[in-house]
């Protein structure tokens, strides 16, 4: 691990690339000027570019960034609050005090930002500029007969690619499922059903029996007809791996065994997965095909020595960001290394901006020094 230095910038290890970022990212370079420039051991929400080695930080407290569809703000959810920063402000506005769990999410068209109270216990859908709320309903079902237990921190809701539904993890009363609500807030069904732990005896109506596996945070195809999600078992036997839900036959299937220990992303044809999961000793990011047990994961990864977690994807599906050993690895889609963005915090949950010209990530202290 590197200190941080008392410089106006921190540094971007590796090659720059020449980068034709436009009228739009050339005026980001230059606003950037105006952005708080991080001291040493600052956490935070950060913004860097992989091709030219500027690097600012755009607020705190430190959340995973989630880039507005248009790429002009980026929101973040931490306990005390949701904050949205356009690129243009000098300062990020705080558009709400619930405490939140988990990553938000924006609506295609970037009206709504969608978080899970972790204290109402309830999925919250927020008007992405004023903060009012459009709608609020509870993680629990219906029929649930006991509160959650804890909720999910792992990835957020998910919206639909035409903004008209949103997929949760909702409790059921014995575990964690995947909810789809319409996108005024009308309208929800759950779409998961995991069986309960076997019992040796009959139990009483009202017993309070946990799942045999509980979901992962829900990702949507790109064409909008399924859900990707993982499934952790929580006793022996129970099912687990990651599947594919298709919306229309109501059917499930089996893509891989591995146990996602980040969010699941869809490439852009449909054809295959992108998560890290830990195998062999050490994580790592995997692209997994999506069809039924197609063919083995191909890891990404390899020539991480700390190997990696967090990956996200490029728009223009040439490269691959990840969190590696306290760092940002920057790695073509092939799994070459091309550079790293480094420091003396731990730097995770990389987003890339929809132009594909910067890179948000949040930075805060950690005593693990690697992922391997």
């Amino acid at each position: 691990m590197h200190a941080y230095q008392g410089h106006d910038q921190r540094q971007l290890r590796g090659e720059r690339p020449p980068s034709s970022l436009g009228i739009a990212a050339t005026c980001l370079i230059v606003l950037l000027q105006a952005c708080a420039q991080p001291a040493a051991g600052e956490s935070g929400v950060f913004i860097a570019s992989p091709g030219r080695g500027a690097i600012a930080l755009l607020g705190q407290p430190a959340g995973a960034p989630v880039w507005a569809p248009n790429g002009d703000a980026i929101a973040w959810a931490t306990e005390d609050g949701l904050y949205r920063r356009e690129i243009t402000a000098n300062a990020p506005t705080l558009l709400s005090t619930r405490a939140a769990a988990g990553r938000p999410a924006w609506s295609p068209d970037g009206g709504v930002l969608a978080i899970v109270d972790r204290e109402a216990e309830t999925l919250v859908a927020l008007d992405a500029a004023t903060g009012e709320t459009r709608f609020e309903l509870d993680i629990a079902t219906r029929d649930a007969r006991h509160r959650p237990l804890a909720l999910p921190v792992l990835g957020g809701p998910a919206w639909s690619p035409d903004g008209t539904r949103l997929a949760f993890n909702c409790w059921d009363g014995h575990g964690d499922e995947i909810c789809v609500v319409q996108a005024d807030g009308s309208g929800n069904i759950q779409l998961t059903h995991i069986q309960t732990r076997r019992t040796p005896s009959q139990p009483p109506p009202d017993a309070f029996i946990l799942a045999s596996s509980n979901a992962g945070p829900p990702a949507w195809s790109p064409q909008g007809d399924e859900l990707a999600l993982a499934v952790y078992p929580e006793q022996r036997g129970a099912a687990s791996g990651v599947f594919v839900v298709d919306l229309v036959a109501g059917t499930a299937r089996r893509v891989s065994t591995l146990l996602p220990n980040s969010e699941i992303a869809w490439f852009p044809d449909g054809g295959s997965l992108l998560f890290s999961a830990r195998d062999q000793g050490r994580s790592d990011a995997f692209r997994v095909p999506t069809a039924a047990e197609a063919g083995e994961a191909k890891r990404l990864t390899e020539a991480l020595t700390s190997g990696a977690r967090e990956p996200a994807l490029s728009p223009d599906q040439t490269r691959l960001a990840v969190a590696s050993g306290g760092d940002v690895a920057i790695l073509d889609i092939q799994g070459n290394v091309q550079a790293s963005i480094d420091g003396g915090m731990a730097h995770r949950h990389p987003a890339w901006r929809p132009e594909g010209d910067w890179i948000a990530f949040e930075a805060a202290p950690d005593p693990l020094e690697s992922y391997s």
